[in-house]
């Protein structure tokens, strides 16, 4: 599919400046995928990947299916003072580069970081984090996720205006993973509407709620994200897991998105091609378990309405 001059003009402005003027890369507002996927009733897969040679089959895997892509940078298992020096933005972007090198028909993509929890908006930790999503911003990332679990709940909100406000001003795509506590299905759904009020009423307006998906949860994931998505639409829902058998769920449970999978986490298998063909196959997998088959089309008929 071709990418011409005004779907490509509508790239954010923080992103052009590493891929240069002349880049013909798709690297777009995480936003903007989510949105034109919602179109098509099609999950979002944003994969969290740690090794150059996964990227690059990734890459050509949704090129093959002419799917939308996200690709994810963090760890649940990094401390927020280690994840700054640990994660590496610009490593990242340009595996991006080198994968898309070979590619005629490349997909339309962005790039999301995860940053890990903090403990509070005046600690420590939220300089730290802070600086490397910063960091993120600069190197051209589009999509930006924020753990508030470890914060007390009062505070949240002016956590995430202090981690988000260089994403918050350029518009760009984020998520905020909340604690779904609560010993009933009910309270657990009151739980998240409570928090997400709380983010609302600070003019914070998240494009996804990141909750426990079926390796956590069980079946109990899918009445919380149903529960969820018919209180905070359009606010949609990201699961971490989709389940052992990777069935993708259906379009009134409103998972707008796939954060992370388990099986792309091989930083010890050293053979780079093996690497590559194991994600390639995985990620032909996923997408198809996701309905994103064709999804690049969408896109660009989403971007061509706005421009």
């Amino acid at each position: 599919m071709p990418w011409d001059e005004q779907l490509l003009s509508l790239r954010p402005t923080n992103a052009m400046h590493p891929l240069g003027a002349g880049s013909r890369v798709p690297l777009f507002n995480g936003r903007h995928l989510l949105d034109a996927l919602a179109d098509g009733l099609t999950s979002l897969w944003l994969p969290r990947v740690e090794a150059p040679a996964a990227v690059a089959g990734l890459l050509r895997a949704a090129a093959h299916a002419r799917a939308a892509l996200g690709l994810c940078l963090g760890s649940d298992a990094q401390a927020a003072t280690d994840w700054r020096h640990q994660a590496r933005p610009g490593a990242l972007l340009q595996a991006v580069l080198d994968g898309l090198a070979d590619l005629d028909d490349p997909p339309p993509l962005c790039l999301h970081v995860e940053a890990p929890p903090v403990e509070g908006a005046g600690s420590p930790q939220a300089d730290s984090v802070q600086a490397h999503l910063a960091a993120c911003l600069g190197a051209g990332f589009t999509s930006f996720g924020v753990d508030l679990g470890a914060c007390p709940e009062p505070e949240r909100p002016a956590l995430a205006a202090r981690l988000l406000e260089p994403a918050l001003d350029l518009e760009l795509g984020w998520s905020a993973r909340l604690p779904a506590e609560g010993g009933t299905r009910e309270a657990r759904v009151e739980h998240v509407v409570r928090q997400h009020q709380a983010l609302r009423a600070a003019g914070l307006s998240p494009d996804l709620v990141l909750l426990p998906g079926p390796d956590e949860l069980g079946d109990e994931a899918w009445y919380l994200a149903a529960g969820v998505t018919e209180r905070l639409a359009p606010c949609g829902v990201a699961w971490r897991s989709a389940g052992r058998k990777l069935k993708a769920p259906p379009a009134q449970v409103g998972v707008r998105a796939l954060l992370g999978d388990v099986r792309l986490a091989r930083t010890g298998l050293a053979d780079p091609d093996k690497l590559e063909a194991l994600a390639y196959l995985d990620g032909l997998e996923y997408l198809e378990a996701l309905g994103a088959r064709g999804s690049s089309q969408r896109v660009a008929d989403f971007l061509g309405r706005q421009h």
